[in-house]
């Protein structure tokens, strides 16, 4: 297909390539294999549109030219079958044909009928016999696992990091977008001792807050919540409020009021911001990265009203991460995290399958 059709689409989440389109397209990855042979297998009926027969033509269009200009016009090479997704016999036929043409020099191109094949045993298809494999060799798992205590030891014994370095990094890895600004301000009829605004943005996204300014003094919390600002727990409202605090309750980005309708139908039973994580890591963001932002703005907003706020942030769940990260880049008088992972470091303990993906923040660990 195409990586532009990913977005907004529910695919794995091995298919993604993080920031994949702030550089490239499909058609040039497909062009990197000129001038050695490719051919597309298509699915007619496939009911995914980043597999539509029509994704994969735009990709092989483009990928024609750079097989001509290695003069391997006749190594590129497309056929559309009709069927669903998955792997058909007829594919494996295909395949067989071509492959005996470009490796053999055999034949046309054209399918070759496989022979009656007999399955064998996984004992004769495992590389190493039963007790065998040795100790270096692991699991994906156990990889990443291994990867993970070398990089967390490295940062242990790295006495002196340069703040400065790793904050650049960081925002890098966020993905945060610093020329985003506030266009303008919108409020509404006062309800309950609550007024709710309105901040859109110089990217044309639209950031919905309630407000309650504080009986005396100029302290503030902010707070937000993964599922929305109606998730908030009113207890706690109640509690800053009677300590005195003016309070923010803030719908970030794809939360609330912000939430998109079609990443949830599309999400359907996948965990949450499955759709939302991916598109915004195609396009060189995250949601952590867009929800600092969203707090930065609302966070502008606040010390343009009052020029001595002093500010608190709250988070829950994976909004929490995101209220810690804003104070890297935002000074706070206290954050305050509820049910927050504290750590990205694997955790085989079961039971613990609490988050959805809008924590996921690629090159956290490095």
């Amino acid at each position: 297909g195409t990586f532009q059709s990913y977005i907004m689409n529910s695919n794995c989440v091995c298919e993604l390539l993080p920031q994949g389109l702030t550089y490239t397209e499909e058609d040039a990855v497909l062009g990197m294999i000129a001038p050695r042979a490719l051919k597309i297998f298509s699915a007619k009926n496939d009911t995914n549109k980043s597999f539509f027969s029509s994704e994969m033509l735009k990709s092989y269009n483009a990928a024609v030219p750079v097989f001509e200009f290695y003069k391997a016009k006749d190594k590129i090479a497309y056929q559309i079958f009709d069927t669903g997704h998955g792997y058909w016999p007829e594919m494996r036929d295909a395949m067989l044909g071509w492959f005996n043409l470009q490796l053999k020099g055999k034949g046309d191109g054209n399918e070759l009928i496989a022979p009656a094949v007999k399955p064998l045993p996984a004992t004769e298809l495992a590389t190493f016999k039963e007790g065998e494999r040795p100790a270096e060799i692991v699991t994906t798992a156990g990889f990443c696992q291994r990867q993970e205590v070398y990089l967390h030891q490295q940062m242990m014994e790295d006495h002196k990091p340069n703040l400065k370095t790793k904050t650049a990094a960081l925002k890098n890895i966020l993905g945060i977008n610093l020329s985003t600004k506030i266009k303008d301000v919108k409020s509404y009829e006062r309800e309950e001792g609550w007024q709710k605004f309105v901040l859109e943005t110089t990217s044309g996204s639209f950031i919905p807050f309630l407000f309650k300014a504080p009986e005396k003094g100029n302290s503030y919390t902010l707070l937000s919540h993964s599922s929305g600002k109606d998730s908030i727990p009113s207890s706690d409202i109640k509690d800053l409020i009677k300590k005195g605090q003016g309070v923010l309750l803030v719908d970030i980005w794809g939360t609330g009021e912000q939430r998109s309708e079609t990443a949830v139908k599309i999400d359907g039973a996948l965990p949450p911001f499955h759709t939302l994580s991916r598109s915004a890591q195609w396009l060189g963001n995250t949601v952590m990265g867009n929800w600092v932002s969203d707090l930065q703005l609302v966070g502008e907003w606040l010390k343009q009203r009052d020029k001595k706020s002093i500010l608190n942030i709250q988070g829950y769940k994976e909004t929490g991460i995101a209220s810690l990260l804003y104070t890297v880049f935002n000074e706070v008088q206290q954050a305050t995290l509820v049910n927050t992972p504290y750590s990205y470091r694997f955790d085989e303990r079961k039971g613990i399958d609490f988050y959805n993906m809008a924590i996921h923040i690629p090159g956290i660990l490095k």
